[in-house]
This record gives C-alpha cells, sequence and structure tokens, in this order.
C-alpha cells in the first residue's frame, strides 16, 4: 500500500511538471524558479490531505463520504456556493489570467489596474462590493470604488479585484448577484485555501 502510494505521487508530480512547463496548455507554463521541487510538492499535498474535509463538498463525490451522509439534511444542502461565492476551478482561472483580470504578486499589473481607472457619467454597482461608483477599470473592464468626495476610497476593493484568492468571492462572480452577501473571514479562508490547491 505505501508503495502504491508512492507511485501515485510521483505520477501526480509528473503531471504537475508537464502542466507547469508548457506541456499541455502554453498558458498554464511557469517560470523555472516559481516550479515547486518534488519535496515541497509532496509537503503541500500532504497539507492538502490533512486539512481536507468531505464536509465542505469541494469535490464531486464528497456528498457520499459518510462524514458527508452523517451531516443534518440541513447542512447537507449547503452546497459550495454558499462558501466560495460560486464553483471555480482551473479553467476559469486560466481565463481570469488571461483576461487581465488577475496579477499574482505582480506589482506592474496591479499599477496598471489602478492607471485605467476611469470615471464614467453614470453610477452603477462595484463589481467587488456592490456600493454605487462612477468609476471603472478598464483593465479588466469591471467597474470599481474609487474616489469619493475627491478622496481616495477604492484600496480595499482595487486590491481585492485582482487578487487570485478573491476571484470568485466578488459580487460580479456571483452567479445570482442580489443575493450577493459580503464573505466573511471564514469563507474567504475556505476560499483561499481552494484556490490554492487549484494552483498547486
Amino acid at each position: 500500500m505505501n508503495h502504491c502510494k508512492s507511485l501515485i505521487a510521483v505520477s501526480v508530480y509528473d503531471m504537475y511538471l508537464e502542466i507547469a512547463e508548457g506541456g499541455l496548455n502554453p498558458d498554464w507554463k511557469l517560470d523555472a524558479d516559481k516550479i515547486v521541487s518534488f519535496r515541497d510538492f509532496r509537503l503541500r499535498m500532504s497539507e492538502q490531505m490533512c486539512k481536507y474535509r468531505p464536509q465542505d463538498r469541494l469535490y464531486p463525490g464528497d456528498e457520499k463520504f459518510r462524514k458527508s451522509t452523517k451531516q443534518s439534511k440541513k447542512k447537507r444542502k449547503v452546497d459550495r456556493s454558499s462558501v466560495l461565492g460560486y464553483e471555480v476551478d482551473r479553467e476559469d482561472l486560466r481565463v481570469a489570467i488571461s483576461s487581465g483580470r488577475l496579477c499574482r504578486n505582480d506589482f506592474d499589473m496591479l499599477k496598471n489596474h489602478l492607471k485605467s481607472a476611469t470615471r464614467k457619467e453614470n453610477k452603477s454597482r462595484c463589481s467587488v462590493c456592490g456600493k454605487n461608483s462612477y468609476y471603472c477599470c478598464k483593465q479588466c473592464g469591471k467597474q470599481i470604488c474609487f474616489m469619493e468626495n475627491k478622496k481616495f476610497a477604492g484600496g480595499e476593493c482595487f486590491m481585492d479585484l485582482p487578487d487570485f484568492n478573491c476571484f470568485g468571492l466578488c459580487r460580479s462572480d456571483s452567479r445570482v448577484q442580489k443575493d450577493w452577501k459580503e464573505p466573511t473571514p471564514y469563507q474567504r479562508q475556505k476560499h483561499a485555501d481552494h484556490i490554492n490547491s487549484l494552483l498547486l
């Protein structure tokens, strides 16, 4: 059994290298210094396994686990959208990255988002918090809080919109925007864990 698990870990890492080196899709290629070693890969994978809870229903089939079926009917009805904003997968991330929406640890891209802020004649709801705003970010085509009473008031929204960990939690990401509610710290943490698992 241990040998079988070791073979699985080696096979999964080989798949990761193929993707990270651009062998599967050039858009997913990572810089050489960002590709993790086999040791770090196993540590991240072990950490994910230790934190994994089928009750969170992050993956297909979680509802079949004994931990999930033992839950009350009320809790079983809670789907991923109530925890994560909406179901984000690797394809969603790829599209968001290629469109210029997300910028992970890239301050030059963040500067481009800030520079592209443009005032519009009519106000509409901010893509992040839902408050009315006259400004939009041309870089990603989203309405965003920026200035209020001639003072900069969009720091948090401008940081959340291109943030990987917030992708899926913003108001514009919700499938039913009228029912959107600001995520709690717990929801933010659970969503960040999910996004990091997709980036591994």
